[in-house]
């Protein structure tokens, strides 16, 4: 005996529908921000104040440093402190002996310059050594969760190697490739 096996067949009414396509792609999840924390000047570490996982504000004292640099800078500056000094004492005498008119105007035009020129070299001297010893703080320049740590007290830091990275709480982005075929039916 033979049974007959053929394909059955259903009929339907056609109707309109959307077809929905979906697609798997492997993404990458990272926070919307990261910053890698670079020293902006070398030295010795004095101490440390964050560890990994650790949430920062901006601003916050991560790191800081001691640098030899600072004490010829500090040094710079009070010579240029005597020096501004010694012009403004030069100059007060000056003042004295041109009133009375025993010294020429020249004299003492030249010994007002002289304290003038001084006196911007101090603070020039001021200016830079201050700057410099703002670098001596590391801080956050983001809000954040400290992602790696790459510093410890007593290690020598130099200027190209970062140590730390924040990731910002800001929220997260996913990064993924997408076929040009894909693209268009993207949505968020």
């Amino acid at each position: 005996m033979v049974i007959d096996t053929g394909p059955s067949v259903r009929t339907v009414n056609p109707s309109n529908r959307d077809i929905a396509v979906y697609t798997e792609q492997i993404g990458t999840v990272e926070p919307a921000q990261s910053v890698s924390v670079f020293p902006k000047m070398g030295g010795e570490v004095f101490s440390v104040n964050f560890n990994a996982g650790d949430n920062v504000k901006e601003g916050d004292v991560l790191a800081t440093i001691n640098s030899d640099a600072l004490a010829s800078l500090k040094i710079q500056v009070d010579a240029a402190k005597v020096g501004m000094d010694d012009a403004a004492t030069a100059l007060s005498r000056t003042q004295v002996l041109a009133d009375t008119g025993a010294v020429a105007q020249q004299v003492f035009e030249q010994a007002s310059s002289a304290s003038t020129s001084a006196r911007l070299n101090y603070e020039a001297a001021k200016s830079q050594y201050d700057l410099q010893a703002s670098y001596t703080s590391i801080k956050a320049p983001i809000s954040g969760k400290i992602e790696t740590k790459s510093v410890e007290v007593h290690d020598m830091l130099a200027g190209n190697a970062p140590i730390a990275v924040i990731s910002s709480n800001d929220g997260i982005e996913v990064k993924f490739g997408a076929t040009s075929d894909i693209h268009s039916n993207v949505k968020v």
